[in-house]
């Protein structure tokens, strides 16, 4: 970083935040994509294992467990280039700011809207298309 004044190690000490490096991410993603989301535990002052697994299993179950609702958006609002081609409405279930990004470079005037519009607040915006965003 041109303007970092401290190192990497110094910016996470002194925010408190913990790294971890060395994880295949793509094997990482695979595995959950194979076998669904699931717990687990990252700890830098805990290293006996048996410890964290027990710590572990008090965590909740993710089986069934609805995160939409706590990722999306709570209001609608509008991500647009200068001269739009066409108006995308987007039902945000937990959507990646890049997708919106892919859209509007691609000359799309996206309104993302929240859980709780109505079919009649999107068809308002009178959009080319629809979409239903992924989820978290």
């Amino acid at each position: 970083r041109p303007s970092g004044s401290k190192s990497l190690q110094e910016y996470m000490e002194d925010y408190d935040k913990v790294g971890i490096s060395d994880v295949d991410t793509r094997a990482l993603v695979r595995h959950i994509r194979n076998k669904g989301a699931m717990n687990c535990i990252i700890s830098s002052d805990n290293l006996d294992i048996e410890a964290l697994k027990a710590q572990l299993k008090e965590a909740p179950s993710m089986d069934g467990l609805e995160l939409s609702s706590k990722v999306a958006t709570t209001e609608a609002y509008e991500v647009k280039p200068e001269n739009a081609d066409y108006k995308v409405a987007l039902l945000d279930f937990g959507v990646k700011r890049n997708i919106i990004r892919c859209l509007v470079d691609r000359g799309c005037h996206v309104k993302v809207f929240p859980l709780s519009a109505t079919l009649e607040e999107i068809n308002a915006f009178e959009p080319d298309g629809y979409m239903l965003s992924n989820g978290p």
